[in-house]
């Protein structure tokens, strides 16, 4: 025995030899995923739904054949040129996985694509603007303009006739100031829609958001030549317009005030004169009444 160990060697490697061959060539089964290719799809429609990205195939093959089926990257090409209009039934067929003829098709799932197809149109609809984000403070959206104000649409005739019209996106201008500032939208064209252009410029005018408020004032009334000044009331009512944010700030509305300085020269007597508003700045006055003071004036 000692003498033959070199022939029950190889023996034992004809043995294993013979082994991985029977064994890599039984034949079985396994699942691969193929990538569908179209070709030849007219320009003029559209697949809308129905279309899948893989056709999963179960083959039979020897073992061997089928450890790297998942690494050969196929793919199951599909000839969409005699597409129509309307629903459109395209069987899935062994004879077009692209396989050897070692490889045994045995199931296609789907076996079928069902196509749902529409003609490609072109549709021009008006823009509507829609403001994105918030004014600064106190600053407000005064007026938007669109240009263009129409935009090209294209797709399928069933979505394309659902559209009146289309969205622009705008984000709104960040001024602090009132006055005329633009920016680029962007048209919010509806799903499996394309527009031309994509983008338009929006031209906006912004103003300042005020509110008003009524407040009392008392009239101080200054006498230039010592004069005597009686006055039948020295109490107003001013009617301001401020910015929203400070309607309630209490020291601007206290540093709001009046006086009526008496004409040198004037004569003794019952006078109606007007009085002068004193403002800070960003504070308009909108009116004011009485709009006069009526004061009775001494002798010199």
């Amino acid at each position: 025995m000692r003498g033959n160990w070199q022939y029950f060697l190889l023996a034992l490697l004809m043995a294993c030899t013979l082994w991985f061959m029977v064994s890599g060539r039984e034949a079985v089964e396994a699942w691969a995923k193929l990538r569908i290719e179209m070709k030849g799809m007219p320009a003029n429609l559209i697949v809308t739904n129905g279309l899948e990205p893989t056709v999963d195939v179960r083959v039979r093959a020897p073992k061997g054949l089928l450890r790297g089926l998942d690494e050969k990257q196929l793919s199951y090409s599909i000839d969409l040129s005699g597409l129509a209009p309307g629903t459109n039934v395209i069987p899935v067929l062994p004879e077009r996985v692209p396989l050897s003829s070692a490889y045994e098709v045995v199931e296609l799932r789907p076996s079928k694509l069902t196509l749902n197809v529409d003609t490609i149109e072109t549709k021009e609809v008006p823009v509507e603007i829609k403001v994105v984000g918030e004014p600064a403070t106190d600053m407000r959206v005064t007026r938007s303009t669109p240009v263009p104000d129409v935009v090209s649409l294209r797709g399928p005739s069933n979505v394309l006739g659902k559209v009146k019209s289309v969205e622009v996106l705008a984000p709104v201008p960040d001024v602090k100031e009132p006055g005329a500032a633009d920016v680029t939208g962007t048209v919010d064209a509806p799903e499996g829609l394309e527009a031309e252009p994509s983008q338009v410029q929006v031209s906006f005018l912004m103003g300042l958001k005020t509110v008003r408020r009524e407040i009392p004032c008392t009239v101080d009334i200054e006498s230039p030549d010592g004069r005597k000044v009686r006055a039948k009331s020295h109490k107003v009512k001013l009617v301001l317009e401020l910015p929203e944010s400070r309607s309630n700030d209490a020291d601007l509305l206290k540093s709001v005030h009046a006086g009526l300085s008496i004409p040198s020269g004037i004569e003794a007597g019952t006078h109606a004169l007007p009085y002068r508003v004193y403002l800070p700045d960003g504070v308009w006055l909108r009116s004011a009444s009485p709009s006069t003071l009526t004061v009775t004036i001494g002798a010199r």
